[in-house]
Protein backbone atom coordinates (compact mmCIF):
# COMPACT_ATOMS: atom_id res chain seq x y z
CA UNK A 1 0.00 0.00 0.00
CA UNK A 2 1.55 3.27 -0.78
CA UNK A 3 1.69 6.29 1.47
CA UNK A 4 -0.35 9.16 1.16
CA UNK A 5 2.58 11.31 0.66
CA UNK A 6 4.04 8.54 -2.10
CA UNK A 7 0.58 9.17 -3.59
CA UNK A 8 0.28 13.04 -3.92
CA UNK A 9 3.96 12.97 -5.00
CA UNK A 10 2.26 10.40 -7.76
CA UNK A 11 -0.79 12.63 -9.09
CA UNK A 12 1.76 15.82 -8.20
CA UNK A 13 3.71 14.44 -11.33
CA UNK A 14 0.98 13.20 -13.28
CA UNK A 15 -0.38 17.02 -13.42
CA UNK A 16 2.75 18.48 -13.99
CA UNK A 17 2.60 16.08 -17.03
CA UNK A 18 -0.46 17.06 -17.88
CA UNK A 19 0.26 20.60 -17.61
CA UNK A 20 3.34 20.80 -19.55
CA UNK A 21 1.30 18.74 -22.38
CA UNK A 22 -1.46 21.23 -22.55
CA UNK A 23 0.52 23.93 -22.66
CA UNK A 24 2.50 22.26 -25.29
CA UNK A 25 -0.47 21.55 -27.38
CA UNK A 26 -2.36 25.18 -27.01
CA UNK A 27 0.86 26.57 -28.15
CA UNK A 28 1.06 23.87 -31.51
CA UNK A 29 -2.43 24.51 -31.77
CA UNK A 30 -3.44 28.21 -31.52
CA UNK A 31 0.05 29.47 -31.36
CA UNK A 32 -0.35 30.87 -28.26
CA UNK A 33 -0.05 30.51 -24.46
CA UNK A 34 -2.98 28.76 -22.42
CA UNK A 35 -2.75 32.10 -20.33
CA UNK A 36 -3.31 34.36 -23.86
CA UNK A 37 -5.93 32.19 -25.16
CA UNK A 38 -8.16 33.08 -21.36
CA UNK A 39 -7.14 36.62 -21.89
CA UNK A 40 -8.41 36.89 -25.19
CA UNK A 41 -11.78 34.98 -23.75
CA UNK A 42 -12.59 36.73 -21.17
CA UNK A 43 -12.14 39.91 -23.54
CA UNK A 44 -14.65 37.77 -25.92
CA UNK A 45 -17.18 37.40 -23.07
CA UNK A 46 -16.78 40.87 -21.99
CA UNK A 47 -16.97 42.30 -25.27
CA UNK A 48 -20.36 40.94 -25.49
CA UNK A 49 -21.61 41.53 -22.47
CA UNK A 50 -20.53 45.25 -23.28
CA UNK A 51 -22.74 45.42 -26.45
CA UNK A 52 -25.79 43.69 -25.28
CA UNK A 53 -25.90 45.95 -21.78
CA UNK A 54 -27.51 49.48 -21.97
CA UNK A 55 -25.80 50.31 -18.37
CA UNK A 56 -23.39 52.73 -17.65
CA UNK A 57 -19.40 53.24 -17.49
CA UNK A 58 -19.29 52.86 -13.85
CA UNK A 59 -21.46 50.03 -13.56
CA UNK A 60 -19.31 48.44 -16.95
CA UNK A 61 -16.34 48.80 -14.93
CA UNK A 62 -18.01 47.32 -11.86
CA UNK A 63 -19.01 44.28 -14.62
CA UNK A 64 -15.34 43.95 -16.24
CA UNK A 65 -13.87 43.05 -12.67
CA UNK A 66 -16.29 40.29 -12.29
CA UNK A 67 -14.72 38.95 -16.00
CA UNK A 68 -11.14 39.17 -14.39
CA UNK A 69 -9.93 42.81 -15.47
CA UNK A 70 -8.30 44.11 -12.64
CA UNK A 71 -10.40 47.77 -13.83
CA UNK A 72 -11.73 49.48 -16.27
CA UNK A 73 -8.53 51.16 -17.90
CA UNK A 74 -6.80 47.31 -18.54
CA UNK A 75 -10.19 46.30 -20.10
CA UNK A 76 -9.98 49.57 -22.58
CA UNK A 77 -6.23 49.24 -22.93
CA UNK A 78 -6.76 45.14 -23.97
CA UNK A 79 -10.03 46.02 -26.06
CA UNK A 80 -8.38 48.43 -28.04
CA UNK A 81 -5.40 46.54 -28.60
CA UNK A 82 -7.25 43.42 -29.74
CA UNK A 83 -10.14 45.29 -31.82
CA UNK A 84 -8.57 48.50 -32.74
CA UNK A 85 -11.30 50.60 -31.81
CA UNK A 86 -13.04 51.50 -28.33
CA UNK A 87 -15.40 49.48 -26.60
CA UNK A 88 -18.57 50.86 -27.22
CA UNK A 89 -19.35 52.37 -23.20
CA UNK A 90 -22.20 54.61 -21.86
CA UNK A 91 -20.88 57.73 -20.29
CA UNK A 92 -21.90 58.61 -16.93
CA UNK A 93 -23.71 62.03 -16.89
CA UNK A 94 -22.96 63.79 -13.25
CA UNK A 95 -25.44 66.18 -12.11
CA UNK A 96 -24.69 69.76 -12.21
CA UNK A 97 -24.49 70.73 -8.73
Amino acid sequence: MLSLEALLGEIRWILAILEATSRASCSSTLAISPCHYQRLRRLKLARADVLQSKSSTKESAEEMILFGFLNLHQFVAQYWRFYREMPPLRPVYLADG
